[in-house]
Order: C-alpha cells, then structure tokens, then sequence
C-alpha cells in the first residue's frame, strides 16, 4: 500500500528514553500523494488498531545534507 502511494523513502525512529515516541520520516512524489495517503481512514484505522493514542503530523519541506 505504501510503496504504491508516491513514497520515496521512510524511516521509524524511537525515542530511547520513552519507547511511546515514535517518529516517522518520509519523503513523497508530491504533496498531494502525501497527505491523501497519512490523512486517510485506513491509516488512521491502523494508526489505532496499533496502539497510537496520539498523534501530530507535520508537512515540511527542504533537504538535510551534510
């Protein structure tokens, strides 16, 4: 489901100090793609079925290099 939906890349973080936190980093074709896929039901669906209680989604843009 996701390698079909425009992601070029993901990767999971978790914090050391609370294993609760969790961050997900993706980098998508577009935009569009991007937020149809994170802001749908069946995300959504499995978001909860895995135990997220809560969650904040960011958009940003830009490349990290070093």
């Amino acid at each position: 489901m996701i390698k079909a939906s425009g992601v070029k890349s993901i990767s999971v973080l978790q914090s050391i100090d609370d294993p609760n936190i969790v961050i997900v980093n993706s980098e998508w074709e577009d935009l569009e793609t991007a937020k149809k896929l994170v802001e749908s039901d069946e995300i959504r669906a499995r978001m909860e079925k895995s135990g997220v209680v809560k969650s904040e989604i960011y958009y940003v843009k830009g490349r990290l290099v070093f």
